[in-house]
């Protein structure tokens, strides 16, 4: 970010990897779970939150605007 290397476990990368294929449009929990995952993942969506939050703190370490928006009651999405 901003010309910083990240240093990002595979679910982060996969996850941040579906928000830029899907800039601008919300992805839900289901969704990102069926991307990342598996659709027999058979996980809870509660591991998506976990793993969205350790990706923007990392992200915010190197520039505090947030690009990964909660859309309530819906999911999240990239803000470019």
């Amino acid at each position: 970010r901003d010309g910083q290397k990240l240093t990002l476990t595979t679910t982060e990368f996969k996850i941040l990897q579906s928000l830029i294929e899907s800039a601008e449009e919300v992805l839900t929990r289901p969704q990102i779970l069926d991307k990342v995952w598996g659709e027999t993942s058979g996980y809870s969506s509660n591991i998506v939150d976990v793993h969205v939050a350790n990706l923007r703190r990392k992200l915010e370490e190197i520039d505090s605007r947030r690009i990964i928006l909660t859309v309530n009651r819906a999911g999240y999405k990239l803000q470019a």
